[in-house]
Formats: C-alpha cells, structure tokens, sequence
C-alpha cells in the first residue's frame, strides 16, 4: 500500500514499486506519482523496524514539495514495505 497525504494509492499508474531490502543505509528515492515525480531521502539503522525520511521536492504537481516518508516492515525479511508520504507544496502566484 503507497499512501500520500493520507489518500491510499495502489494501482501501477499511481506509484513505483520499491523494493526497500537494506538492513541499514540511506538512499534517494523517487515515486512516480500521477501528476509527476515525488523525490525523498530515506535512511534507517534497522530495516525490520522501517525507514524514515524527507521529501525534498519533485516535478509537476510535486515542483518544490516538502514533508516526510514512513516506511513499515511488512515482513521479517524487510523486502515489502508499506510507504506514507505526507508533503505539502507551496505554488507561487504573481500579482499582476
């Protein structure tokens, strides 16, 4: 399950499977999310117990989001993983 913002997502046009194995690191990640890309830094020191992380922006409608990745371990093998992704974006508008 791939959640942004509390939405659940989970058809193939909606999101980019991952495969989150690591037992320890940090990584970049990109999700390919209707609208554009959202892109994110993620590390943990123990996989079995998740990843935590930050948006750091994305393209389209994600152009300069900011917020937070959640992981949880869905199994004892730390290979399928459940993602929440809460980010908000700030659009600029001029005033004429």
């Amino acid at each position: 399950m791939f959640t942004t913002n509390n939405r659940p997502q989970d058809s193939p046009q909606d999101c980019s499977q991952k495969e989150f194995g690591v037992l320890s690191g940090v990584g970049e990640v990109t999700f390919d999310v209707n609208g554009g890309f959202l892109y994110g830094k993620i590390a943990t020191s123990n996989a079995l117990k998740g990843y935590t992380g930050k948006v750091t922006g994305g393209t389209g409608a994600f152009k300069g989001a900011t917020g937070t990745i959640k992981t949880k371990t869905l199994n004892n093998k730390a290979t399928k993983q459940a993602v929440t992704i809460t980010y908000s974006t700030y659009q600029r508008t001029a005033i004429p």
